[in-house]
């Protein structure tokens, strides 16, 4: 995906997210936030680069639509 992105600016989420990931940032994330929240905003940061790329918003959700349904049918829902 970093190839793609290229050259991103300091203080960007995508510049975060790659400074933290290492650190453990995304295991902390799904603890504290819960998978649900941390598919919503992945597939957030993905639409907000597909955009700002060039893709119309109309194609980018399509996209993310597909992305949502495919990742998140297999997985099971906490009771509460």
């Amino acid at each position: 995906m970093q190839s793609n992105v290229g050259n991103v600016k300091k203080g960007s989420l995508y510049a975060f997210l790659q400074s933290n990931g290492a650190g453990g940032f995304a295991s902390n994330a799904v603890k504290m936030a819960g998978k649900w929240v941390l598919i919503a905003v992945l597939l957030a940061t993905v639409g907000k680069l597909l955009i700002e790329k060039g893709m119309a918003e109309e194609n980018a959700c399509g996209v993310l639509e597909k992305c949502w349904t495919s990742v998140t049918k297999d997985l099971k829902t906490v009771s509460t």
